[in-house]
């Protein structure tokens, strides 16, 4: 089992940042990731999330009281949230979905819910002889589970849509 945040910034030390008075306005003055350089924490310091039992005096029936921690199999060691990576590799995707105009109502190109069964069993590294759906088809269903489409357009997670064709053009950008 695994126990994260939903999303993770760097967390860093602004304890000995030197700030500077507006020369008007408030005479609050915020400390921060917006108003300061900080730095990395040292090893030891930052913010940590961590899982612990209950002690034996929180336990107002102890006998009844067990780990839920060891229960669902989750560590209990600390973990420091908001390290910063030495390189981080970032994508996204230009998605053109071809269609024609009939009468004012877009007709979309489908493609079979076969072929992308097929696309999905190459994926998962089916025997090429076994597989029955062209490279394009199976290049195209490999882009669509990398990214988050629209909810009409998502034919993976939801097999009630038709499949259509779509060309997908992939950019990524290494940052350090």
């Amino acid at each position: 089992a695994i126990i994260q945040p939903k999303w993770e910034t760097p967390i860093l030390d602004f304890s000995n940042v030197s700030i500077t008075s507006p020369t008007v306005g408030s005479s609050s003055i915020a400390r921060g990731m917006w108003h300061q350089y900080g730095v990395e924490p040292a090893t030891a310091d930052g913010i940590y999330l961590e899982v612990q039992d209950l002690t034996e005096q929180e336990k107002s029936i102890p006998s009844l009281t067990g780990s839920l921690a060891d229960l669902m199999g989750f560590n209990k060691s600390p973990v420091k949230l908001g390290q910063v990576l030495e390189e981080k590799t970032i994508r996204e995707a230009v998605v053109a979905i071809p269609f024609v105009e009939n009468n004012g109502v877009k007709q979309f190109f489908n493609i079979s819910r076969e072929q992308v069964q097929q696309a999905l069993l190459s994926l998962r590294g089916a025997n090429k002889e076994e597989v029955k759906v062209g490279q394009s088809i199976i290049d195209m269903v490999d882009k669509v589970r990398h990214y988050v489409f629209p909810p009409k357009f998502d034919f993976i997670t939801n097999t009630t849509i038709n499949p259509v064709a779509m060309y997908i053009f992939e950019f990524e950008h290494t940052l350090t």
